[in-house]
């Protein structure tokens, strides 16, 4: 890559979901990157940032999109960015774009990483101008691209993990446990994501205080943070199931917490290509996700897809029996195996963002 590319993200720059996916690829790509996003993502995404040797930009976007389209083509000008890859949910990349080609960004690419939003009306009315202005198109999955760019042509890349991190450890396991407050016969059901409506981490909360009334011993793991933390909190205690389940936060140890689990469950609303699901796979787990997760997330195929009905899940998940040590260490060869390593998916990746710099 001739100069230094721009990677707009237009989500809270944290450590999971979309921003997830564009750090660890920043981190493995060996490209000369630099990250815009919307808010300030405090000091340890700019550590992050600065250990790949980017530079960090906050640009407001939600109040008025065309001064924050404006202002990002100020910086892609002043900056000299040839390439401006944007990542979105929505049409609404529209105004990244649009700030990427007035800013003279020859190179300005769009990344699909979901399969809806909660305005529809909007997202088709900016579709055409999305695909006027976008000079090549990323999913992260089949269905992302079709909801973003309808029937024109797209590239998929995968969302790789870091195998050998997310490897199970029986030792980490024990410790995670230990530290978490699980007794040894616990049963524990876990899940790793954004608390938000597209995830609906209060229909897991109904399951998982039903599944107790068959299996005493289940205790609830949620690791994340979100706008619906309070009220998953409110749910847990209503239902009676409070002390039987912890809510972590947003944590960097992830992998010590799948491997303290037994069972990974993923109710999303929607979802786009869950990365969460593909470490939980790695992790050993036996999975379960709501049908409406693309089925080639399963890419081990440990996954039960569910439809999103309670008496359903709870069915599956006072039934569920975990993975023993063996099968859950020989897990993340399957993963790698599979395409789905970080360092072959961004070698991948690093080879089509020269390629759409070389076609310019």
């Amino acid at each position: 890559m001739s100069g230094r590319m721009l990677a707009v993200v237009t989500v809270r720059l944290s450590g999971g979901g979309i921003a997830g996916y564009v750090l660890r690829n920043c981190e493995a790509l060996g490209l000369p990157v630099d990250v815009a996003t919307i808010e300030e993502p405090g000091d340890a995404v700019r550590a992050r940032v600065a250990a790949f040797g980017g530079r960090l930009y906050v640009l407001a976007r939600n109040r008025d999109p065309l001064r924050y389209a404006l202002a990002l083509a100020r910086l892609v000008r002043s900056g000299g960015y040839g390439t401006v890859w944007c990542h979105g949910n929505s049409a609404t990349l529209a105004a990244d774009l649009f700030g990427a080609w007035r800013g003279g960004a020859r190179v300005r690419i769009a990344h699909a990483h979901n399969t809806a939003c909660s305005h529809m009306a909007l997202h088709r009315a900016l579709r055409p101008l999305l695909l006027a202005l976008s000079t090549d198109r990323f999913a992260c999955g089949e269905a992302a691209g079709r909801f973003l760019y309808g029937d024109r042509p797209f590239v998929v890349c995968k969302n790789g993990v870091d195998t050998e991190r997310f490897a199970f450890s029986e030792t980490e396991r024990r410790a995670a446990r230990a530290a978490l407050g699980f007794a040894d016969g616990a049963y524990v059901i876990g899940t790793v994501g954004r608390l938000a409506e597209e995830k609906d981490p209060l229909f897991l909360a109904e399951a998982f205080a039903r599944c107790r009334r068959s299996r005493p011993e289940a205790r609830l793991l949620v690791v994340g943070e979100g706008p619906l933390h309070g009220a998953l909190e409110k749910k847990l205690s209503a239902l009676g199931v409070a002390a039987d389940a912890v809510l972590t936060g947003a944590r960097r140890d992830v992998p010590a917490l799948l491997a303290a689990m037994d069972v990974f469950a993923l109710p999303s609303r929607h979802e786009g290509f869950p990365l969460a699901l593909v470490e939980a796979l790695c992790a050993g787990l036996p999975c379960m996700a709501a049908d409406t997760v693309e089925r080639k997330a399963d890419v081990t195929g440990q996954t039960a897809f569910l439809a999103r009905e309670a008496d359903r899940w709870v069915e599956v998940l006072s039934r569920a029996r975990p993975a023993d040590s063996a099968a859950r260490e020989a897990a993340h060869v399957a993963v790698r195996a599979a395409g789905f390593d970080l360092q072959e998916t961004a070698a991948t990746l690093r080879g089509l963002l020269c390629a759409a710099e070389g076609r310019a």
